[in-house]
């Protein structure tokens, strides 16, 4: 077996404890994320990462609101990545939130419910922060970055 247990974790063989996992959810126009990181570090480690296609923003434009569908599809993905994370001892839990539930009339409303189901604060976004945050996992994924990104985001684009 290549996995030992530490602090009440599951950890494999070789890697150093860095303390319990750190997740995020993103909950963006088009997909709802949860990526878990092996712990808080300066490089974090992904050791989960699963994405719903939910198309939270795919009404927005038309009707102002997000979509009750997407919303139910939404809300299930929260419930499954909450117990992802208590599965895997989650030690910090941080979730996000861009242009859909910025700009939807019923944002604010979808971001309660999510809320209650995630048992964590959902930040929303400005776009501006957004792109600061980008901006910032690329200068701390890349070695002396050079060159232009754009985020082919699905409600900002």
């Amino acid at each position: 077996m290549n996995e030992i247990i530490r602090r009440g974790g599951i950890f494999p063989q070789g890697r150093i404890d860095n303390g319990p996992p750190v997740a995020v959810i993103d909950i963006g126009s088009n997909s709802v994320r949860l990526v878990v990181y092996e712990g808080l570090t300066r490089s974090l480690t992904p050791i989960f990462n699963e994405k719903v296609l939910a198309g939270l923003g795919r009404e927005v434009l038309s009707t102002g609101l997000l979509a009750e569908d997407a919303v139910a599809k939404a809300l299930a993905a929260l419930v499954r990545f909450r117990a992802l994370c208590q599965g895997m001892r989650v030690g910090r839990l941080w979730a996000i939130a861009t242009a859909a539930c910025r700009d939807a009339r019923n944002g604010r409303e979808f971001i309660g419910r999510a809320e209650k189901v995630c048992g964590v604060p959902i930040s929303i976004l400005s776009g501006r922060r957004e792109a600061e945050l980008s901006a910032l996992g690329i200068t701390s994924g890349f070695h002396k970055p050079d060159g232009i990104v754009g985020d082919l985001g699905g409600g900002s684009l």
